[in-house]
C-alpha cells in the first residue's frame, strides 16, 4: 500500500449541521475554500457522518437523542459537492472504515480536517 504517486485521502470529519455552532460556523466555508483551491489534489474526499440510532450508548447512558434526522446529520452544503464518499459512524471514530478506504484507493497518506476532530 502507498504508491508515492498516489494522491492522499482527505477526510472531512463531522461537517454536519448538528455540529455547526456559533464557534464552528466558519469551518464549512473554510473547508470549501480549501477544496476549491486544491481541487484534484486528493484521490478521494471522504466525509464522516455521525448518526445516533435509537438505543445507542449515547441514549442509554446520557439520554442524548440528537443526530437522528437530517437537521443534525446532513453533510453541510458547503462541502457536499466535493464529497466522493460518506462514511457513516455511530461511535466517536471511524478508523476501520477509513483504513479500508485508504487501502482501496491505494494511499497511505490521510489528511484530516473538520469539526470535533479531537474526538474522532
Amino acid at each position: 500500500m502507498g504508491d508515492p504517486g498516489v494522491l492522499p485521502l482527505l477526510v472531512l470529519v463531522d461537517v454536519q449541521y448538528g455540529f455547526v455552532t456559533a464557534t464552528t460556523r466558519h469551518i464549512p466555508a473554510l473547508i470549501r475554500e480549501h477544496l476549491d483551491e486544491f481541487r484534484g489534489s486528493y484521490s478521494t474526499v471522504v466525509a464522516t457522518q455521525f448518526l445516533n440510532p435509537v438505543g445507542s450508548n449515547f441514549e442509554r447512558l446520557i439520554s442524548w437523542t440528537r443526530f437522528r434526522d437530517d437537521s443534525d446529520t446532513a453533510i453541510h452544503k458547503e462541502i457536499l459537492p466535493f464529497v466522493d464518499e460518506v462514511v457513516p459512524k455511530t461511535t466517536y471514530g471511524a478508523v476501520a472504515q477509513l483504513k479500508a478506504t485508504a487501502e482501496r484507493v491505494g494511499t497511505s497518506t490521510v489528511y484530516l480536517c473538520g469539526i470535533d476532530t479531537d474526538v474522532c
